[in-house]
C-alpha cells in the first residue's frame, strides 16, 4: 500500500529520483530515449496542494522530477515508461504507441490518502500520455482514485488530478 498526501506519481517515484540513471536495456522494446521528466501541478496558491483539486490556475509549480526510459515496439504498437532506482526497476507503466502518441499506465493498488484522512485509502491508477517532439517529451500524467476505503472525510470519489509532464533527453 502506498502512502501519499502528495501526488501518487511522486510517492511511486521517490526512490528513483535519488538513484542512478535508468538503463535502457531493462525496459521492453527499443529505447526511444532516457529522459529527465518534470512534473508540474496547477498553482492553486494553497500549500499543501488540495487533494484532487480542480481549481483554475494562473501558473504551475514543479512538484517533482524523475528519470525514466521511454521505449516502444512499433511492430506491436506497444510502449513502456520504466523508472529505475539504482539497479532495480522501481515502477513500470505499460501501454500503446500510435503514430508517435504514447499512452501508458500503472495500477499500484491501494494508496493511503492522508490529505483525506489518516485512515483513507483508495484504488489508484496513474496514466502518462504524450509524444516526443524534436527529441523532448511533452505530455501529462493523470492520477485517478476510486473505490475508497476507510474514513475519507470530505474527499469525493472518483476523482482525478492532472499534471503537466515534460521530459528532456539525458545525455
Amino acid at each position: 500500500m502506498t502512502r501519499t498526501s502528495r501526488p501518487l506519481a511522486l510517492a511511486l517515484l521517490a526512490a528513483a529520483a535519488a538513484c542512478g540513471t535508468p538503463r535502457a536495456e531493462t525496459c521492453p522494446g527499443a529505447a526511444v530515449g532516457v529522459f529527465t521528466f518534470v512534473l508540474e501541478a496547477p498553482d492553486t496558491g494553497e500549500e499543501p496542494r488540495p487533494f484532487c483539486a480542480r481549481v483554475p490556475a494562473e501558473g504551475t509549480t514543479v512538484v517533482g522530477t524523475f528519470r525514466a526510459v521511454l521505449s516502444s515496439d512499433p511492430a506491436l504498437g506497444t510502449a513502456a515508461v520504466c523508472v529505475e532506482g539504482g539497479r532495480d526497476l522501481t515502477q513500470a507503466y505499460y501501454g500503446r504507441v500510435d503514430g508517435g502518441a504514447y499512452a501508458v499506465s500503472t495500477s499500484p493498488g491501494l494508496a493511503v490518502l492522508q490529505a483525506c484522512g489518516p485512515n483513507c485509502a483508495a484504488e489508484a491508477t496513474a496514466r502518462i500520455e504524450g509524444s516526443v517532439v524534436e527529441g523532448a517529451f511533452d505530455g501529462s500524467l493523470t492520477e485517478r482514485f476510486q473505490h475508497p476505503r476507510g474514513d475519507c472525510g470530505g474527499c469525493a470519489f472518483p476523482c482525478e488530478a492532472a499534471y503537466g509532464l515534460t521530459g528532456t533527453p539525458v545525455p
